[in-house]
């Protein structure tokens, strides 16, 4: 989804009601948090120890998933 499509499904909703989401399989009622904030992620802005390289400090495999979201995109937080 994009965010202009995000917006637009918004547009068509009460615009005084809290957001929320479900984090993977939850039912039709069940959240896994209330969206608190939304931050623009640029991968040409990391440092050495938010970057995306699969490892930590320490050489310790982190899950290398991380490789294979875009270089920029929009994250909503809780």
């Amino acid at each position: 989804m994009t965010v202009k499509e995000l917006i637009k499904q918004l547009q068509e909703m009460p615009q005084n009601l809290t957001v929320a989401w479900a984090d993977h399989d939850h039912g039709k009622f069940e959240t896994g948090a209330f969206v608190g904030s939304i931050d623009l992620i640029d991968k040409d802005e990391m440092n050495e120890v938010e970057n995306d390289n699969g490892c930590d400090n320490f050489g310790k495999a982190y899950d290398p998933t991380f490789k294979t979201t875009p270089r920029k995109y929009v994250c909503l937080r809780p």
